[in-house]
């Protein structure tokens, strides 16, 4: 588990501290959220879903655990949301380094909407799939058909994997319904109980 990759992750950082703590030394972060722009991206754009602070607080969660924020990069301009005058409404990239760590947090990152070759050679080379909350759109298995290994798959204890027939509209749902878990992920562990517990795709349902 080197690089590991967290689609979703909100305001949630302790990822880092997850994968440090349980003895896996991983360097390489790689965080993914439609936010600030949109908490439901999916739905198009409404000012009542955009959080205006979620900058200022991410900046404040990496800087309250020794890390510095290096660079804020405005990868690309998506014309559907031009006309729309607030901060950080196109995807950025954040990048938080604390000694040999780095942090690079997409925002505002929608992988259905937007992909440069940075974020599609971060997508491919994670080795670990971090899954919390928020199933990510099957579209992020194109970017790993594209790499010769297979990822570890972690999924937190405190989501639901309940099965959901007939509904591949996210991975969980994808891999539950067509059987194909072991094309993708080579090991499954869970988080539970502040340890890294490895254990059988069946946990998740898949």
């Amino acid at each position: 588990m080197n690089k590991v990759l967290y689609i979703g992750a909100g305001d949630d950082i302790n990822v880092i501290n997850i994968f440090n703590t349980c003895g896996y030394k991983c360097n390489h972060f790689v965080l993914i959220d439609t936010l600030p722009r949109s908490s439901h991206d999916e739905m198009g754009f409404y000012k009542g879903f955009y959080k205006s602070n979620f900058v200022d607080e991410i900046k404040q969660e990496f800087k309250n655990i020794g890390f510095e924020l290096k660079n804020i990069t405005e990868l690309k301009k998506i014309k559907e949301f031009n006309k729309i005058d607030l901060p950080f409404i196109h995807p950025h990239l954040l990048e938080f380094i604390k000694g040999n760590k780095i942090v690079k947090y997409y925002i505002s990152t929608n992988i259905n909407k937007f992909m440069n070759n940075q974020l599609r050679k971060d997508l491919i080379d994670s080795d670990t799939l971090y899954i919390k909350g928020y199933f990510p759109e099957i579209k992020l298995f194109d970017y790993f058909k594209l790499d010769s290994k297979k990822k570890i798959f972690v999924g937190d204890e405190d989501t639901i994997y309940q099965k959901q027939p007939d509904d591949d509209i996210n991975i969980i749902n994808y891999m539950q319904n067509n059987d194909c878990a072991d094309s993708y992920f080579s090991d499954y562990y869970i988080y539970i109980n502040n340890i890294l517990i490895k254990c059988n795709k069946t946990q998740f349902y898949l």
